[in-house]
């Protein structure tokens, strides 16, 4: 092996003047193809020294390898306790929804004991003091179902976007919740036919 020859760490220090001083003496003992070759006593003053002249030292150094990648994520936690409730809102109803909102009717439209004689467009909306809702040309917006034979001008202008199957009836819009208090709307379901441009 020649000058890598390995080196023993049977080796044996004496130090007359403490470790690192002057004087100390190492004895190692060396190997050649698995038979003892003696003992080689070299004086040094310093740690190590001996390692600098034909022997290779046996110390492993410790490295540092690569980061290993992420593992996968754990399961969620379960939910934790709901939080105390919010300090109230300070939102204000401005005061002409507040005036519009206390006008409106709740108890929906009165006696609807009066007939509309006059003519209107067909599909329009009356607002009135009267209760339209006899057998005249204007009934009560208030949702109600109609066949549609019978009312087929009414459902054509209309359809069904208020309501009904629209195979064999439709809904007149409901206005109930729109009237001022005390007034009523009506629409016209007998009257002039509306023209395209």
């Amino acid at each position: 092996m020649g000058r890598e020859r390995a080196c023993w760490a049977g080796w044996r220090r004496r130090c007359n003047g403490g470790a690192g001083a002057r004087g100390c003496e190492w004895t190692v003992r060396t190997t050649r193809g698995g038979r003892s070759q003696g003992s080689n006593r070299r004086t040094g003053s310093g740690r190590g020294g001996w390692g600098r002249r034909g022997c290779r030292s046996n110390r492993r150094g410790r490295g540092t390898g690569t980061a290993g990648s992420a593992g996968p994520a754990g399961p969620a936690g379960p939910q934790g306790p709901e939080g105390p409730a919010g300090a109230p809102g300070t939102g204000v109803i401005p005061a002409n929804l507040t005036a519009i909102s206390n006008q409106l009717g709740t108890n929906g439209y009165a006696k609807e004991n009066l007939n509309f004689s006059a003519t209107c467009m067909i599909g329009d909306l009356i607002l009135s003091v009267n209760s339209y809702g006899g057998g005249g040309a204007a009934i009560p917006a208030d949702g109600r179902l109609l066949p549609i034979n019978g009312n087929t001008a009414l459902f054509s202008t209309m359809g069904n976007k208020f309501g009904g199957d629209g195979t064999t009836d439709f809904a007149v819009p409901d206005m109930r919740p729109f009237a001022p208090a005390g007034m009523q709307y009506s629409v016209c379901v007998l009257g002039i036919f509306p023209s395209g441009n």
